[in-house]
């Protein structure tokens, strides 16, 4: 598995990504059925920011669409996975003239959420994404349906004094962020081990009793919880949250459930700096190593 970097024809565009899979799961457009969720003002779309993400499960023989349907047993039943990056209430949406504030409403109606549990449970499968605030509050409800609680906030590392470190998180299994003993963190081989992965801003969350932890916060680490987006002072409530999950799975009735607190580590993009440089962010970076594998894995976990 490899992701790479082609170079832009303009200056003033980015380089775009091409996926690679070297064996992939399934035979080409005979894969799984994998729906992208559209619905609900999502963040990352089929097409957008999670092109690539998109990209990575066609390498890898799913069949992927944007899944632009509200959730009932009529839509899921066209789908075998279900993948549900920063969906969001219009009320937060800012292409609808919504705002990064609270209060941050679900993006589900109830009545969506009743069709997701069941769906799930006669076996579906869900990977649920959320990542920094307004994020987990528009996914708290379906997350606790599912037996999740999210921090809508943002999850950063600190230092043992409690200073708080917003770079980059660098997750290894050496130091134990990365869990090994489930295929989604060992794969099949040697080759789809992940042994360091790299996030870039999200959240923490609780995980159930029998829910398998894959990724962690370092040992030291606090989610800060402002009223607006990145709006940071002395007076914003935090939270201790070391070593709490950033990814997590468990069984749900038949069906199968990935809850990730972070989503760029889950793409690929390119981030224009002041001084005109195209910075990337996500799984094309070199010291992402294995965050294509840890994206592979864990929908080849999903639909097996």
């Amino acid at each position: 598995m490899r992701v790479v970097e082609i170079p832009a024809t303009k200056t003033d565009e980015p380089p775009t990504v091409r996926v690679e899979v070297d064996a992939p799961r399934f035979a080409a457009g005979a894969g799984p059925r994998l729906g992208i969720d559209e619905a609900h003002h999502d963040f990352h779309t089929v097409d957008g920011m999670f092109a690539p993400f998109a990209e990575a499960a066609r390498a890898d023989g799913f069949r992927v669409v944007g899944h632009t349907e509200a959730f009932t047993a009529e839509s899921l039943a066209k789908l075998d996975v279900l993948v549900i990056s920063n969906a969001l209430n219009e009320r937060n949406d800012p292409q609808a003239g919504g705002t990064w504030t609270l209060p941050t409403p679900s993006a589900f109606a109830p009545e969506e959420i009743d069709a997701l549990d069941v769906w799930i449970r006669e076996g579906g499968r869900l990977w649920l994404i959320a990542d920094h605030m307004p994020f987990p509050g528009a996914a708290e409800a379906l997350a606790t349906r599912l037996g999740f609680r999210m921090i809508n906030g943002f999850a950063f590392a600190t230092d043992e004094h409690g200073k708080v470190n917003p770079e980059t998180i660098q997750h290894t299994r050496a130091d134990g962020m990365i869990v090994g003993g489930h295929p989604i963190t060992d794969g099949s081989g040697p080759g789809e081990r992940v042994e360091s992965v790299r996030s870039f801003t999200g959240q923490a969350f609780e995980a159930p009793a029998d829910a398998v932890v894959l990724l962690r916060m370092p040992v030291h680490a606090v989610a800060l919880l402002p009223a607006e987006a990145w709006k940071f002072d002395e007076e914003t409530p935090k939270q201790d949250v070391g070593g709490w999950p950033v990814i997590a799975a468990r069984e749900h009735g038949k069906g199968r459930v990935i809850v990730s607190g972070e989503a760029a580590m889950l793409s690929a993009r390119y981030v224009k700096l002041d001084n005109g440089v195209w910075d990337p962010v996500g799984f094309h970076v070199p010291e992402a190593r294995d965050n294509l594998v840890l994206v592979i894995n864990a929908l080849r976990w999903l639909a097996a």
